[in-house]
């Protein structure tokens, strides 16, 4: 029928070019106007620990900045799950579903912030709360860097898409396993009882990703 994408074409429909070139010109405008973002997250990216001075002087977590970027990381990792489930769990291609599954995954970093927020809360101690909330987005923001070389080439790329879409999920689960143990080095060295570091992992980490 004319007019309308072939299935194999799916995933590279003008709405996502639209969305992948949108993504491009907010990095590019990132790294124009804050290019120190750039050195702060690389810095902060594989350390197990952030440290107080970097914390205290560098990072904000209302910085715009880096809001921007946790907003194109929530974009990028939706696109990454929606072609994902397009190709392995048989999901109708459309803009609407690429909605519901970055909503999903915008939901997932809105309920561990506010997890994280109300622990703080209720104990009345930061015990590390504010670095691992910082920690959640700089491996979000790393995890959608690596994904986005893989996002592009499933997208244009019909038939790679059976070993390129794999590979961006061996990447994000090598990154959120990385913040896991960093959740937990984070929490010990704050003094945490290890049985409230490992219950948070449980209810809030782990189980939601299962």
């Amino acid at each position: 029928m004319e007019g309308t994408p072939l299935m194999g074409d799916a995933l590279g429909s003008e709405w996502t070019t639209v969305l992948l070139l949108g993504v491009l010109a907010v990095l590019a405008w990132t790294n124009r106007t804050a290019a120190r973002k750039w050195r702060v997250l690389a810095r902060g990216l594989f350390r197990m620990r952030l440290g107080r001075q970097l914390m205290r002087e560098e990072i904000d977590l209302q910085d715009r900045s880096l809001l921007v970027l946790l907003g194109v990381s929530v974009l990028v990792l939706g696109l990454f799950g929606w072609q994902a489930g397009v190709v392995f769990a048989g999901w109708k291609a459309g803009f609407g579903r690429y909605l519901a599954v970055a909503g999903m995954v915008a939901l997932a970093v809105a309920v561990r912030f506010l997890v994280l927020r109300l622990c703080g809360f209720l104990f009345q101690a930061d015990g590390g709360i504010g670095e691992y909330l910082y920690t959640i987005v700089l491996l979000l923001v790393a995890t959608a860097l690596a994904v986005l070389p893989v996002v592009v080439v499933a997208a244009y790329r019909p038939e790679a898409r059976a070993w390129v879409l794999p590979l961006g999920g061996a990447l994000a689960g090598a990154f959120l396993l990385f913040r896991w143990t960093r959740a937990l080095w984070i929490g010990v060295g704050e003094s945490v009882p290890l049985r409230y570091v490992l219950l948070y992992l449980c209810a809030a980490e782990v189980m939601p990703a299962l």
